[in-house]
Protein backbone atom coordinates (compact mmCIF):
# COMPACT_ATOMS: atom_id res chain seq x y z
CA UNK A 1 0.00 0.00 0.00
CA UNK A 2 1.43 3.37 -1.05
CA UNK A 3 0.68 6.16 1.41
CA UNK A 4 0.12 9.69 0.15
CA UNK A 5 2.77 12.35 0.88
CA UNK A 6 3.07 13.16 4.58
CA UNK A 7 1.39 16.56 4.38
CA UNK A 8 -1.55 15.06 2.49
CA UNK A 9 -1.80 12.22 4.98
CA UNK A 10 -1.90 14.71 7.87
CA UNK A 11 -4.57 16.69 6.01
CA UNK A 12 -6.58 13.48 5.64
CA UNK A 13 -6.27 12.84 9.38
CA UNK A 14 -7.43 16.35 10.18
CA UNK A 15 -10.27 16.03 7.72
CA UNK A 16 -11.41 12.83 9.41
CA UNK A 17 -11.28 14.47 12.84
CA UNK A 18 -13.28 17.46 11.60
CA UNK A 19 -15.94 15.09 10.24
CA UNK A 20 -16.15 13.38 13.65
CA UNK A 21 -16.61 16.76 15.29
CA UNK A 22 -19.29 17.98 12.90
CA UNK A 23 -22.12 16.50 14.97
CA UNK A 24 -23.18 17.11 18.56
CA UNK A 25 -21.13 15.38 21.26
CA UNK A 26 -21.82 14.21 24.77
CA UNK A 27 -19.07 13.93 27.36
CA UNK A 28 -18.63 10.21 26.71
CA UNK A 29 -18.31 10.93 22.96
CA UNK A 30 -15.56 13.51 23.49
CA UNK A 31 -13.69 11.08 25.73
CA UNK A 32 -14.13 8.23 23.23
CA UNK A 33 -12.75 10.35 20.36
CA UNK A 34 -9.84 11.45 22.56
CA UNK A 35 -8.99 7.85 23.42
CA UNK A 36 -9.24 6.87 19.76
CA UNK A 37 -6.86 9.67 18.75
CA UNK A 38 -4.43 8.69 21.48
CA UNK A 39 -4.50 5.09 20.31
CA UNK A 40 -3.74 6.23 16.76
CA UNK A 41 -0.98 8.56 18.06
CA UNK A 42 -2.69 11.55 16.52
CA UNK A 43 -0.53 14.61 17.13
CA UNK A 44 -1.77 17.00 19.79
CA UNK A 45 -0.31 19.77 17.63
CA UNK A 46 -2.90 18.92 14.97
CA UNK A 47 -5.77 18.80 17.45
CA UNK A 48 -4.80 22.31 18.60
CA UNK A 49 -4.99 23.41 14.97
CA UNK A 50 -8.48 21.95 14.59
CA UNK A 51 -9.71 24.05 17.54
CA UNK A 52 -9.44 27.03 15.18
CA UNK A 53 -11.61 25.46 12.50
CA UNK A 54 -15.00 26.81 11.45
CA UNK A 55 -17.82 26.55 12.21
CA UNK A 56 -17.11 27.45 15.82
CA UNK A 57 -18.95 24.34 17.03
CA UNK A 58 -16.21 22.21 15.47
CA UNK A 59 -13.53 24.32 17.16
CA UNK A 60 -15.29 24.04 20.50
CA UNK A 61 -15.62 20.26 20.24
CA UNK A 62 -11.97 19.98 19.22
CA UNK A 63 -10.94 21.95 22.32
CA UNK A 64 -13.07 19.61 24.43
CA UNK A 65 -11.34 16.61 22.90
CA UNK A 66 -8.00 18.36 23.42
CA UNK A 67 -8.73 18.68 27.13
CA UNK A 68 -9.72 15.01 27.33
CA UNK A 69 -6.48 13.96 25.61
CA UNK A 70 -4.37 16.14 27.89
CA UNK A 71 -6.17 14.77 30.94
CA UNK A 72 -5.63 11.17 29.83
CA UNK A 73 -1.96 11.74 28.95
CA UNK A 74 -0.74 15.03 30.53
CA UNK A 75 2.77 14.67 29.15
CA UNK A 76 1.48 15.17 25.61
CA UNK A 77 0.53 18.77 26.31
CA UNK A 78 3.78 19.42 28.15
CA UNK A 79 5.63 18.21 25.06
CA UNK A 80 3.61 20.71 22.98
CA UNK A 81 3.74 23.42 25.63
CA UNK A 82 5.32 26.18 23.53
CA UNK A 83 2.96 25.61 20.61
CA UNK A 84 -0.04 25.56 22.95
CA UNK A 85 1.07 28.81 24.61
CA UNK A 86 1.73 30.46 21.24
CA UNK A 87 -1.77 29.61 20.02
CA UNK A 88 -3.69 30.42 23.20
CA UNK A 89 -3.79 34.23 22.74
CA UNK A 90 -5.25 33.68 19.26
CA UNK A 91 -8.35 31.86 20.55
CA UNK A 92 -11.46 33.91 19.72
CA UNK A 93 -13.94 31.05 20.09
CA UNK A 94 -15.42 31.70 23.54
CA UNK A 95 -16.53 28.10 23.97
CA UNK A 96 -12.97 26.93 23.24
CA UNK A 97 -11.50 29.47 25.67
CA UNK A 98 -12.97 27.55 28.58
CA UNK A 99 -10.87 24.51 27.73
CA UNK A 100 -7.73 26.49 26.85
CA UNK A 101 -7.82 28.46 30.11
CA UNK A 102 -8.41 25.26 32.07
CA UNK A 103 -5.44 23.58 30.39
CA UNK A 104 -3.28 26.62 31.11
CA UNK A 105 -4.27 26.37 34.76
CA UNK A 106 -3.22 22.70 34.72
CA UNK A 107 0.25 23.70 33.47
CA UNK A 108 0.61 26.41 36.10
CA UNK A 109 -0.37 23.94 38.79
CA UNK A 110 2.10 21.35 37.50
CA UNK A 111 4.85 23.98 37.54
CA UNK A 112 4.35 24.18 41.32
CA UNK A 113 4.97 20.46 41.68
CA UNK A 114 7.68 19.62 39.17
CA UNK A 115 10.96 21.53 39.38
CA UNK A 116 12.28 20.51 35.96
CA UNK A 117 9.07 21.53 34.24
CA UNK A 118 8.95 24.77 36.25
CA UNK A 119 12.48 25.73 35.16
CA UNK A 120 11.46 25.37 31.52
CA UNK A 121 8.03 26.95 31.96
CA UNK A 122 9.15 30.11 33.74
CA UNK A 123 11.94 30.75 31.21
CA UNK A 124 9.34 31.21 28.47
CA UNK A 125 7.89 34.55 27.42
CA UNK A 126 4.53 34.34 29.17
CA UNK A 127 3.50 37.97 28.81
CA UNK A 128 1.28 37.34 25.74
CA UNK A 129 -0.52 34.69 27.82
CA UNK A 130 -0.93 37.10 30.70
CA UNK A 131 -2.34 39.79 28.43
CA UNK A 132 -4.77 37.30 26.88
CA UNK A 133 -5.99 36.32 30.34
CA UNK A 134 -6.64 39.97 31.20
CA UNK A 135 -8.44 40.48 27.87
CA UNK A 136 -10.69 37.49 28.50
CA UNK A 137 -11.29 38.58 32.09
CA UNK A 138 -12.58 42.04 31.10
CA UNK A 139 -14.55 40.78 28.09
CA UNK A 140 -18.16 41.54 28.99
CA UNK A 141 -19.39 38.66 26.81
CA UNK A 142 -17.06 36.09 28.33
CA UNK A 143 -18.39 33.15 30.35
CA UNK A 144 -17.97 33.20 34.12
CA UNK A 145 -16.05 29.91 34.11
CA UNK A 146 -13.43 31.43 31.79
CA UNK A 147 -13.18 34.61 33.88
CA UNK A 148 -12.66 32.60 37.07
CA UNK A 149 -9.94 30.50 35.46
CA UNK A 150 -8.28 33.62 34.08
CA UNK A 151 -8.19 35.19 37.55
CA UNK A 152 -6.41 32.11 38.89
CA UNK A 153 -4.01 32.07 35.92
CA UNK A 154 -3.13 35.75 36.36
CA UNK A 155 -2.53 35.27 40.08
CA UNK A 156 -0.18 32.38 39.32
CA UNK A 157 1.60 34.25 36.50
CA UNK A 158 2.28 37.16 38.87
CA UNK A 159 5.13 35.00 40.17
CA UNK A 160 7.01 36.12 37.06
CA UNK A 161 5.21 39.42 36.48
CA UNK A 162 4.60 41.04 39.90
CA UNK A 163 2.83 44.04 38.36
CA UNK A 164 0.02 41.70 37.30
CA UNK A 165 -1.14 41.20 40.88
CA UNK A 166 -1.92 44.89 41.45
CA UNK A 167 -3.61 45.04 38.06
CA UNK A 168 -5.65 41.96 38.92
CA UNK A 169 -6.82 43.43 42.24
CA UNK A 170 -7.97 46.64 40.54
CA UNK A 171 -9.66 44.74 37.72
CA UNK A 172 -11.50 42.36 40.05
CA UNK A 173 -12.68 45.22 42.27
CA UNK A 174 -14.05 46.99 39.19
CA UNK A 175 -15.72 43.86 37.78
CA UNK A 176 -17.49 43.02 41.03
CA UNK A 177 -19.96 45.88 40.54
CA UNK A 178 -21.76 44.02 37.74
CA UNK A 179 -20.60 40.49 38.48
CA UNK A 180 -22.82 37.44 38.80
CA UNK A 181 -23.15 35.92 42.31
CA UNK A 182 -20.82 33.07 41.31
CA UNK A 183 -18.23 35.54 40.04
CA UNK A 184 -18.49 37.62 43.21
CA UNK A 185 -17.94 34.59 45.43
CA UNK A 186 -14.86 33.50 43.49
CA UNK A 187 -13.49 37.05 43.36
CA UNK A 188 -13.83 37.49 47.13
CA UNK A 189 -12.07 34.18 47.70
CA UNK A 190 -9.22 35.26 45.42
CA UNK A 191 -8.93 38.66 47.13
CA UNK A 192 -8.67 36.97 50.53
CA UNK A 193 -5.93 34.70 49.19
CA UNK A 194 -4.01 37.67 47.77
CA UNK A 195 -4.35 39.57 51.07
CA UNK A 196 -3.09 36.57 53.03
CA UNK A 197 -0.13 36.15 50.67
CA UNK A 198 0.76 39.84 51.04
CA UNK A 199 0.62 39.60 54.83
CA UNK A 200 2.91 36.57 54.77
CA UNK A 201 5.37 38.37 52.49
CA UNK A 202 5.37 41.42 54.76
CA UNK A 203 5.96 39.22 57.82
CA UNK A 204 8.95 37.57 56.11
CA UNK A 205 10.49 40.89 55.04
CA UNK A 206 10.01 42.58 58.44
Amino acid sequence: MILPPFTTFVAMQKSHLISLLSTSLHKKDALHIAQQLLAEQFLLHDVIDVTFEKPIQVGFRASWVLECMATEQPQLLRDELEYFLRKLPQVTNRSARRHFSKLLLFQLDYAKRDRKFAEHFWRLDLEPILIACFDWLIDTQERVAVKVQCMDCIAALSQKYPWALEELVGTVEYLQHDATPAMQVRAKKLMRLIARTRNEDEAISS
